[in-house]
């Protein structure tokens, strides 16, 4: 677990520092945004929905049922913790999102204008993966992937800069490590 907290500082230290370096930040948008394409729009649009707390809820269900009511509890109070945490940097670091400040955004579903850093989509979506990787280690990569392409498709379908994408896979990563860190050391 030691080298996912590091892992994850570096994410929200680069978070950071895009959110303070914004015209990086912008350009960086900008490029990923501009690789759309039909397929991809049909692909990501219903994927980043999968990283909302109404899916993440459903998929912890899931977990629960498959592999026992104890990791659901673990998956909710984890998903609970990261939304608490993302609500509140979101009030206290209040930012815009990119169709608010720039003019030439591909955006998928709806244009939100505001609540921009951190994703909470990101955060939760790497909480629950990390919590998913390690109870069922053989679905490991096929996990890591589909959270990876959740980010990803924060910032594809025009709702998040980079850095508020990054910022939020640190957080999450961050979270969720203590927590699964802290309950493997009180079982030895």
């Amino acid at each position: 677990m030691k080298k996912k907290i590091i892992i994850s500082i570096i994410f929200l230290v680069c978070g950071i520092l895009l959110h303070i370096f914004l015209n990086i930040d912008k350009k960086l948008f900008l490029y990923i945004n501009s690789l759309h394409c039909k397929a991809l729009d049909t692909i990501l649009l219903p994927l980043t929905y999968w990283g909302d707390g109404v899916s993440l809820v459903l998929f912890s269900l899931i977990l629960g049922y498959l592999s026992g009511w104890q990791k659901f509890l673990r998956a909710i109070f984890i998903l609970i913790l990261v939304g608490v945490f993302v609500h509140i940097i979101k009030s206290f670091f209040p930012s815009v999102r990119p169709v608010s400040v720039l003019s030439s955004v591909h955006i998928l579903g709806r244009a939100l204008k505001a609540g921009s850093f951190p994703s909470g989509h990101t955060a939760s979506s790497v909480a629950l993966g990390n919590l998913v990787s390690k109870e069922c280690s053989k679905l490991k990569v096929f996990v890591w992937f589909i959270v990876i392409l959740i980010a990803y498709s924060r910032i594809y379908c025009g709702v998040h800069f980079v850095g508020d994408v990054v910022f939020g896979f640190g957080l999450g990563l961050f979270v969720s490590s203590l927590f699964l860190g802290r309950k493997t050391s009180n079982k030895g």
